[in-house]
């Protein structure tokens, strides 16, 4: 494992962008020899270009030993960030020595960029594969779906600019974790794909792959890298692909399993393509699914879908088998069952056992439908009550075969009569009222709620007649009379009310 000494990430910008010239510097300073007679003679005669001259030697003294020595002389901001092989696995912080687990621990701890770069810049040596974790911990709080958040104050950080000149002289000597890691974050920060540093550290990936000996892990790092990087079409992903497929699947872990799901959906451009794999990965998969974490299990679900793993249904069904699916989650997938009952009644795919099917949407705490306003409720039932005579011809908080609990549910008989509650035959037409509160809507605006428009909809197409009262009409009667007109237009529309 490689390590990186940083002693002093200050370093004049104009001396890095001559370190990438030192080709240039040093043909300059071989034709300089070649005319040393005329040359000795025009220094002698000229002080300034004496002074341009050694300033052109110091460049390329500081260049040359950039990464091999620390310079801290007197009034110089100069200095080195250089690796080492033989500095153990550790790093140097404020004088004591600790290991990685220390690093990892503070790099989770901090909430920005920036707060990484002053961590970093406080340390004298750190690992390779350490510095490729903070590019890769920078890369949570800096790129998004929309790309790199703040380019320049990243791309033209100097602990940033430091590390990847770092990364890009000493390439051959990073870990194979290091360099993949690291790979994979300057890709993902937008680094120009063409400059020296990615170049270098592919040309890298690409000798340590001809090796064969990178792990499962760093094989699928580099995979997602290169897909990032050049597409499917990447002709180093087939490689990466017969590389994995060489190694035993039975000696993956859980994690590695996940990962190569992971890499494939992303690769695979024409149906069928690596279909011998994944067969053998939906074997195994099924045998290890008590294994699996909640958040194992959501990635491989994820990626079956994608790859359109039809075939490996015995594998999905395993995996909601698992332990670890809480009610919520059971509650969703009710959800998604339903909402594809009725609005795809064509479907004939896999469905959902009865046996991961909730009996009610409505779960303490988080729910896929929120309880009625008791205020708004009981205003709302003595309506009720003067408007139908009496209340046994409404039901509160029913729960329907179908999971959603009505707030209040009228029953009508064939020609439009009100039945008691408690009648259950010769139904012919069901009212579902929503007595929708202010937490029902979204904020500051009367549009509600997404689950509750779903509930509503749903109602809808499982037959009821959807009847809304939102709080904000509701809330403008301030009498009885107001109230019973109120509720007459709204739940009989079409039918004339005699005084009683």
């Amino acid at each position: 494992m490689a390590l990186i000494n940083l002693q002093s990430f200050q370093f004049y910008s104009s001396s890095v962008r001559t370190c990438r010239s030192l080709g240039m510097l040093r043909k300059t300073l071989n034709h300089l020899s070649d005319q040393g007679r005329q040359l000795r003679s025009w220094c002698y005669g000229s002080s300034v270009f004496g002074t341009v001259l050694s300033r052109v030697r110091f460049r390329y003294v500081f260049c040359r030993n950039y990464h091999a020595e620390l310079w801290n002389q007197p009034n110089s901001i100069t200095g080195t960030v250089h690796l080492h092989r033989d500095a153990g696995n550790s790093f140097k912080f404020h004088g004591k020595w600790m290991d990685e687990q220390k690093f990892f621990m503070e790099l989770n701890s901090f909430n920005s960029s920036n707060e990484i770069f002053k961590f970093l810049g406080s340390l004298e040596v750190i690992s390779d594969t350490m510095a490729a974790a903070a590019l890769q911990k920078i890369c949570e709080f800096e790129v998004d779906d929309s790309g790199l958040k703040n380019p320049k104050d990243i791309l033209e950080n100097e602990v940033f600019r430091a590390l990847c000149f770092q990364f890009e002289n000493e390439s051959q000597k990073l870990s194979d974790t290091g360099l993949v890691t690291a790979l994979q974050a300057l890709i993902k920060l937008h680094v120009d794909r063409w400059s020296t540093l990615i170049v270098r550290l592919v040309s890298e990936s690409q000798e340590r792959l001809d090796k064969g000996q990178l792990t499962i892990r760093n094989l699928c790092i580099l995979g997602e890298s290169l897909l990032d990087l050049e597409g499917p079409g990447c002709t180093m992903l087939e490689q990466i692909v017969n590389l994995v497929q060489g190694k035993k699947l039975e000696e993956w872990t859980t994690e590695e399993i996940a990962m190569v799901y992971g890499m494939l959906q992303m690769s695979i451009t024409e149906e069928g393509q690596y279909q011998d794999l994944l067969n053998h990965m939906n074997n195994i998969t099924l045998t290890l699914a008590p294994q699996l974490s909640p958040k194992l299990i959501s990635r491989i679900l994820n990626s079956l879908v994608i790859l359109d793993q039809t075939q490996a249904i015995p594998l999905v069904i395993r995996l909601f088998q698992t332990p670890g699916l809480d009610r919520f989650v059971l509650s969703q997938l009710t959800q998604l069952f339903l909402t594809v009952t009725l609005e795809c009644p064509f479907y004939e795919g896999p469905k959902l056992l009865p046996k991961y099917r909730v009996k009610s949407f409505l779960i303490p705490g988080r729910s896929l439908e929120s309880s009625v306003d008791v205020h708004l409720y009981n205003r709302v039932k003595t309506g009720l009550v003067d408007l139908l005579g009496t209340r046994m011809y409404f039901a509160s908080h029913v729960l329907t075969p179908y999971c959603y609990t009505l707030d209040v549910e009228i029953k009508l008989d064939e020609e439009g009569f009100v039945l008691p509650a408690t009648r259950y035959e010769e139904v012919h037409r069901r009212i579902a009222l929503c007595i929708d509160g202010e937490k029902r809507f979204c904020s500051n605006n009367h549009s509600l709620l997404g689950k509750e428009a779903i509930k509503q909809r749903h109602l809808q197409l499982l037959g009821y007649e959807v009847v809304q009262i939102p709080f904000f009409e509701f809330e403008t009667l301030d009498n009885s009379r107001k109230i019973v007109e109120y509720l007459h237009k709204k739940i009989f529309p079409r039918t004339y009310r005699l005084s009683w």
